[in-house]
């Protein structure tokens, strides 16, 4: 009897601990009510997180005396279709990019490309079958003849278990252009990118731990091989950019992918200057005449760029200074004007391209050659973002000073305008696309072009789905300031 008593002591006994460890995490919010771990936001908290963008900081600029406008004109331009001279200023709302938020569409506030390989002259879907995607990416086929190695962010299923890490992977297969659309010959494969973890996502950031997988690709060409960058967590900081022979990760015909001492045979993290932001994102890279590689961390308000070791192990300190007086002169004169909760971001890789014609014989290639990107003036109206495209270009050698910058953002021939019926925006708002990277279309042209080469642009559209267009690279450099 006694030992009856004893043990229904200890059982009560227990049972009053369990409710009171059970009432301590309740309440420290250990455990939910359900007895699972908290809510972790879903794919959608991380795409909006992951395109987020950090307080603007006013530029340190040193006011100069205004220059002197000059417009472009390419060199020996014969064979290329005269680009229109600017005015001596662009209008307050072709700095502002203002006619995406207007209900009626100013076909003058922008320069209009036009696709060369659709029927009507407007850009065309990217279609991975069964799988949604976002932000592509498209790169000539090393073999294959009309056919492109096409990348991009795959779309999480809505309807996935909540509560679950966010998963995030890179869909890859060949492309061709068929009917109007750019489709997979077969079943895209998840590109093979292994997950990265970061001790630095805390606070604000913590729940980037429950993100698993690379996001927002970039594929392009360097001087001699392609490449891919992508967002995974960092040994610097929560999120950071990584980088990798592209040979590595897709069927490419090169025995050099097989060779250890190529440049970044393994997945490598790069590096910036410090200090580091939270959430490291939309770097690209670029090389001077010689071939050696940089990475260029941001345009606005001011830029900041830093030579790369061939291993990416280690940077030089930052470049930008050394061209800043003129640089900041130009970005303050040229740059579209910001209002309230809008930015300017980088978007896209660079290439360099020769302002002659491919034929021009008599055309001083080093004179006449500059490295391009494209940059973004991002807009936010009514719970719509809004993405405006700008081309810049900069010298290829040292200090690599800033050459032009578009007097307007150009429009992609398709895009939704203003004042159109629809239920993918906000009524009265043009279409958002977001210019994600380009490429040579020959696949005989890695890093270097000329103006009457094509250009394959590849972009997003309103987060759902993922287009491209193909368009004269000369047709981009129709009214941009120059820099003097």
């Amino acid at each position: 009897m006694l030992k009856l008593n004893s043990t229904r002591l200890l059982l009560g006994a227990a049972g009053i601990l369990t409710i009171l460890i059970f009432g301590f995490f309740a309440r420290s919010g250990g455990l939910t009510e359900q007895g699972t771990r908290p809510y972790i936001p879903q794919w959608q908290d991380a795409h909006e997180a992951l395109h987020q963008d950090p307080p603007l900081q006013e530029p340190t600029i040193e006011l100069i005396p205004e220059p002197a406008n000059v417009p472009y004109m390419a060199a020996s331009p014969s064979s290329i279709p005269q680009p229109t001279q600017i005015a001596t200023g662009a209008t307050e709302s072709q700095n502002a990019g203002s006619g995406s938020l207007s209900t009626q569409w100013d076909k003058e506030a922008y320069t209009q490309v036009s696709s060369r390989m659709s029927s009507d002259g407007k850009w065309f879907p990217i279609n991975f079958g069964d799988y949604n995607s976002y932000n592509p990416n498209l790169i000539p086929h090393p073999w294959k003849n009309d056919t492109w190695v096409m990348i991009a962010q795959g779309k999480q299923d809505e309807d996935d278990p909540k509560g679950g890490p966010v998963y995030s992977l890179e869909l890859v297969c060949d492309a061709e252009y068929i009917d109007g659309k750019m489709k997979c010959t077969r079943s895209p494969i998840s590109v093979p990118i292994a997950s990265t973890v970061s001790d630095h996502c805390t606070d604000k950031l913590a729940w980037f731990n429950y993100f698993i997988g690379p996001n927002d690709p970039r594929v392009f060409f360097g001087p001699d091989r392609p490449y891919i960058t992508y967002g995974s967590a960092s040994q610097y900081t929560c999120l950071g950019q990584w980088i990798h022979d592209l040979r590595r990760l897709v069927k490419w015909d090169s025995a050099e992918a097989l060779d250890r001492t190529q440049r970044f045979f393994w997945p490598t993290e790069l590096q910036r200057p410090k200090p580091y932001g939270g959430v490291e994102k939309n770097w690209f890279a670029f090389w001077d005449a010689a071939g050696e590689m940089y990475l260029h961390y941001n345009i606005y308000p001011s830029r900041s760029f830093a030579g790369v070791s061939t291993d990416g192990s280690s940077i030089t300190e930052d470049l930008a200074p050394q061209s800043a007086r003129k640089d900041n002169r130009c970005l303050q004169e040229y740059m579209p004007k910001l209002g309230a909760e809008e930015h300017i971001h980088q978007a896209t890789n660079s290439l360099a391209i020769t302002m002659c014609s491919r034929r021009d014989s008599s055309c001083d290639k080093v004179k006449n050659t500059f490295i391009f990107t494209i940059f973004h003036h991002k807009l936010y109206n009514n719970n719509h973002n809004l993405y405006e495209p700008y081309v810049m270009s900069f010298h290829q050698s040292p200090p690599f000073g800033i050459h032009s910058i578009a007097s307007k953002p150009f429009w992609i021939n398709g895009r939704g305008k203003p004042g159109e019926t629809t239920s993918d925006r906000p009524a009265g708002q043009s279409q958002m696309m977001y210019i994600t990277s380009m490429s040579w279309k020959d696949r005989n042209t890695t890093y270097q072009g000329y103006m009457d080469d094509d250009l394959m642009i590849s972009f997003g559209v309103e987060d759902r789905a993922a287009g491209a267009i193909d368009v004269r690279a000369g047709d981009l450099f129709q009214q941009h300031h120059i820099c003097t």
